[in-house]
C-alpha cells in the first residue's frame, strides 16, 4: 500500500472535475502484545496513508472548485480503547493530518471529519476479525456496546457534509464520553477498564496470518 507519489497518475488523467473526496479506506485489527507490530503495518498504510495519497493529488482540483474532502476517522483515535492499537494510532494520526491540513486549504476546501463509534457494518464481527491479523472476537461488538445502523448512519454524514459540518460525530452520546475524557481523565480511565474487563471475555485467541 506505501507507494510512492512518483509512481501514481495525476489524478487530471482519470477524471474532468473532483469537487468532493471522501476518504473511507480502513481496516480494523486488534492489537495484542503477543504479535510482532511490523504484521500492523498495513493497518497503518490503509488506515492513513489511504487518505493521505488521494488527498494530496487532490486538493489542486478541489480548491479550484471549492470543493469537499470527508474523513472517515473514529472515535477510538480520541478515546484510544483497550486493544485498539495501531488501529487507534491510525485514527488519531488522521485526525491529527487533516485538523492541521485546514489551516492550510480553507476557506477554499471545506474538510469535515468523521469520529464514529460502532457501526453495523462487518467491521464489527466476530468474521471479520477472523479475516487477517490481530485478535478474534467470539461475538460482535454490538454485544457489549451500542451501536447504530449503517444507514442512519450514512443519513447523518451526508446531511452534516451538505450543512458545511467541519466535524460529525454518531451515533451522538460519544460526544459525552469525549467531554468525560477531556474533563475527567480519571472516569474515562475507570469506564475504559471496564470496557477492557467486558471486552477480554468477547476474545478468542490471536492469529496472525
Amino acid at each position: 500500500m506505501s507507494v510512492g507519489c512518483s509512481s501514481m497518475r495525476p489524478l487530471d488523467v482519470l477524471v474532468d472535475v473532483v469537487d468532493h473526496l471522501v476518504c473511507n479506506a480502513g481496516i480494523g485489527s486488534l492489537y495484542s502484545i503477543n504479535i510482532g507490530v511490523t504484521k500492523f503495518a498495513p493497518v497503518m498504510d490503509i488506515n492513513f496513508w489511504g487518505s493521505v495519497y488521494p488527498t494530496h493529488f487532490a486538493i489542486p482540483h478541489l480548491i479550484r472548485t471549492n470543493g469537499k474532502i470527508v474523513v472517515n476517522a473514529s472515535c477510538s483515535g480520541v478515546l484510544h480503547p483497550p486493544k485498539g492499537g495501531f488501529y487507534n494510532a491510525s485514527k488519531a494520526a488522521l485526525i491529527s493530518f487533516y485538523e492541521s491540513l485546514r489551516f492550510e486549504v480553507s476557506p477554499k476546501v471545506t474538510i469535515t471529519i468523521l469520529t464514529l463509534g460502532f457501526i453495523e457494518t462487518n467491521m464489527i464481527t466476530p468474521k471479520y476479525s477472523a479475516s487477517g491479523v490481530g485478535v478474534r472476537l467470539r461475538r460482535g461488538f454490538g454485544t457489549i456496546h451500542p451501536t447504530m445502523g449503517a444507514e442512519s448512519c450514512a443519513i447523518a454524514i451526508v446531511d452534516g457534509v451538505c450543512k458545511g459540518a467541519t466535524s460529525i460525530t454518531q451515533p451522538r452520546f460519544m460526544k459525552a464520553l469525549f467531554l468525560i475524557k477531556f474533563l475527567f481523565p480519571g472516569l474515562h480511565h475507570f469506564h475504559m477498564n471496564i470496557f477492557s474487563i467486558v471486552f477480554s471475555k468477547e476474545l478468542k485467541g490471536t492469529h496472525e496470518n
